[in-house]
């Protein structure tokens, strides 16, 4: 039996298709429908429209029911990013400050996070897009993490409510997602924080004893001079500022710095879209 396909069968594929694009346009119409029944419920409960973490999980859960077909997992990760963010106007137009101008990683990073449907406001410089965020200008900001933006965070009234990587770019630094309001526990989640300390012999070992002890995994952590005498200290934790037994770390923590400050607790990114899947997304 021959494998060629006829111009008859093609025919058939294409109907095929025909009928799924169908089916798939008249999903995306129920969906609308849906998404305008949560905002009725969102207003009138004064929820905010943005959720990081419960679309990390439509993501992952669509991305785990797709990992044994053919379809491109990154490419079907960005078209749902957009679906969406599309869902996501219905309810509330959001203002998002990236920092730099159009057409950089941070503008990328800011449409992988937010999709396409959303007002996207280049800001030229860090200042600038803490203080959009701060002073409720743009809803959220997304940067390239550094340590300078972790001493910035210190001194801040914004959060980081997400992380996200461009790995396809080989980039390393993650980037952040700024915000005022911290996102929900999901179950697999990650805290990070900044301190000031005086520099002395064996500090390193106090400040990570009320990790060891409730054994917390410490997944990053860096340190920066801030001048002869100090220290600026960067930690990212597995899990979220409020599970109990991290909590009681971090204010034992507290006691030794001069300052200190929660940054964020937020979904956990794993390194490729594998490993989401792998980690039981």
């Amino acid at each position: 039996m021959s494998d060629e396909i006829t111009v008859r069968d093609l025919d058939k594929l294409r109907e095929r298709i025909d009928v799924i694009d169908d089916k798939v346009v008249d999903l995306l119409k129920e969906r609308a429908e849906l998404v305008l029944q949560v905002k009725k419920t969102k207003k009138r409960e004064n929820i905010n429209v943005y959720s990081p973490a419960r679309e990390r999980q439509i993501l992952d859960r669509i991305l785990a029911r797709a990992s044994d077909g053919n379809f491109p997992l990154n490419q079907l990760e960005r078209i749902f990013t957009n679906i969406i963010s599309v869902s996501r106007s219905l309810i509330g137009e959001l203002q998002i400050a990236y920092l730099g101008s159009k057409d950089t990683f941070s503008q990328e990073a800011a449409v992988k996070q937010f999709g396409e449907a959303v007002n996207f406001v280049a800001e030229p410089n860090q200042e600038d897009l803490f203080l959009a965020v701060e002073n409720g200008s743009c809803h959220f900001g997304v940067l390239p993490f550094s340590i300078k933006v972790a001493e910035r965070l210190l001194r801040s009234s914004a959060s980081v409510i997400a992380e996200l990587e461009l790995k396809e770019k080989s980039i390393t630094a993650p980037y952040l997602v700024l915000g005022t309001v911290l996102p929900a526990v999901t179950g697999r989640d990650k805290t990070s924080l900044a301190f000031v300390l005086a520099d002395r012999p064996g500090i390193l070992s106090e400040i990570l004893e009320p990790l060891t002890e409730r054994k917390i995994s410490l997944l990053n952590i860096q340190s920066q001079p801030l001048n002869a005498e100090q220290y600026l200290f960067y930690l990212e934790l597995r899990g979220h500022a409020s599970d109990p037994e991290i909590k009681l770390a971090l204010d034992k923590l507290a006691g030794y710095c001069k300052s200190f400050r929660v940054l964020g607790s937020y979904p956990l990114v794993y390194g490729d879209l594998s490993s989401q899947i792998a980690g039981g997304a």
